[in-house]
């Protein structure tokens, strides 16, 4: 059993847990689950507890080491990606993930899922997952980020090898003994090391997202030496947000279509109609659940005391279906007048890749409506991710063509 669902005062179910979240909302909105821990299950509590300036991502102050550098790998990157330390590689993925800085657009995200599609014509089906939604949203990722298809394919490759543990690398990397010759992503860290080099020496595409990570790192090192197992770090946790809960979300999207054929079918009319849906199926079929923040001070959320140390767990499955802020909650409404769902989570800690992330969707689903719009779900051919409740999304769902 994984962590937080140790801490659920009810058990949660990985395909539909939504039913579950209800019940423990009926009895309050915040619960203390530990004498550190609160679980946030109501939409105005996570709304106040993401919009606090007494919360952060970032906790562990006593890991900084000489220079600013810290020693756990999983603190850094959750420092990388905290509003308030404003680090010269945050501004960096911000830029590059900004629509006016974004190298690619609809239609050539559209053009690539088109591709991946061609196999399939001719066959009785395939997995909706494991040969599509992986594959296309990985090269996505890898593309924004400035690697080649090439590199990109044997990245790809690396990284299904160590069946995508992203984070467990970035825990791994937070060992003080990390040689490269005896952990299990040598591969990987082998590939970051030659494509660092050939990088600094040919200085291919220096305007890149990976470029200016690597010429950044350099420059933290008084241009001596590129932190390498601190890049890959970045470069799997972008991967992790980018591809894997994009696969998790169109892999949601398609086993709601499949229980709701009037929406399907509304899509499959008027693809126009898939850009108006995605803030609803974010809502309601999102692929993140829960999202943790910290205490930074004593203060007051929803009219009780939180100290400062303390642990948010945001449930935003939960939040999303809160039947006091949305009217009929679990119903699919195109024309919702409150959109404000919290999947990309909100204020300084709102996704910074969530452009990307809709144009993805979107380009993704259209494809697939136009290239085969009599497509069905095989019911016998989904199977969910038990991993843990933090992730929600099938591991494998079959499609049936004829």
């Amino acid at each position: 059993m994984d962590a937080i669902q140790h801490i659920m005062p009810e058990p949660v179910s990985f395909d539909n847990p939504f039913k579950d979240y209800k019940k423990i909302r009926r009895k309050k909105d915040m619960l203390r689950v530990s004498p550190t821990k609160w679980l946030v299950m109501g939409y105005n509590a996570s709304f106040a507890a993401l919009c606090s300036p007494h919360v952060s991502h970032w906790q562990d102050e006593e890991n900084k080491g000489d220079g600013g550098q810290l020693k756990n790998s999983v603190v850094d990157i959750a420092r990388l990606f905290t509003p308030e330390t404003n680090t010269r590689f945050r501004d960096i993925i911000i830029q590059a993930l900004s629509m006016k800085n974004l190298i690619c657009d609809e239609a050539g995200l559209k053009a690539k899922a088109e591709k991946l599609l061609e196999k399939f014509e001719g066959k009785p089906g395939f997995d909706f997952i494991g040969e599509y939604a992986d594959p296309f949203t990985f090269k996505i990722i890898c593309e924004v980020m400035g690697f080649t298809e090439a590199e990109s394919d044997e990245l790809y490759v690396i990284i299904k090898a160590k069946e995508q543990q992203y984070l467990q690398y970035i825990l791994f990397n937070a060992r003080k003994d990390r040689s490269a010759e005896n952990d299990t992503y040598r591969e990987l860290i082998r590939f970051m090391e030659k494509f660092t080099e050939r990088q600094l020496q040919n200085k291919d595409n220096p305007h890149s997202l990976i470029a200016m990570l690597i010429t950044e790192s350099a420059a933290n090192n008084g241009d001596k030496a590129v932190d390498v197992l601190y890049l890959c770090s970045i470069v799997l946790f972008l991967i992790y947000t980018g591809h894997h809960n994009m696969t998790n979300f169109l892999g949601n999207i398609i086993v709601f279509l499949s229980k709701h054929k009037s929406i399907l079918d509304a899509l499959i009319a008027d693809p126009g109609l898939v850009d108006k849906s995605i803030n609803e199926f974010l809502r309601l079929e999102g692929p993140v659940q829960f999202l943790m923040v910290h205490a930074k001070s004593d203060f007051v959320l929803e009219q009780t005391d939180i100290k400062s140390g303390a642990e948010l767990l945001v449930c935003i499955g939960a939040s999303n279906r809160d039947e006091t802020v949305f009217e009929s909650p679990d119903e699919f409404k195109l024309d919702r007048e409150m959109t404000r769902h919290l999947s990309f989570g909100y204020g300084a800690y709102r996704c910074i890749g969530s452009k990307l992330a809709n144009m993805e969707i979107a380009a993704a689903l259209k494809a697939l409506l136009e290239k085969f719009p009599a497509f069905r779900v095989d019911k016998n051919g989904i199977v969910w991710k038990t991993d843990n409740i933090v992730e929600r999304g099938p591991e494998k769902l079959m499609l049936k063509l004829s």
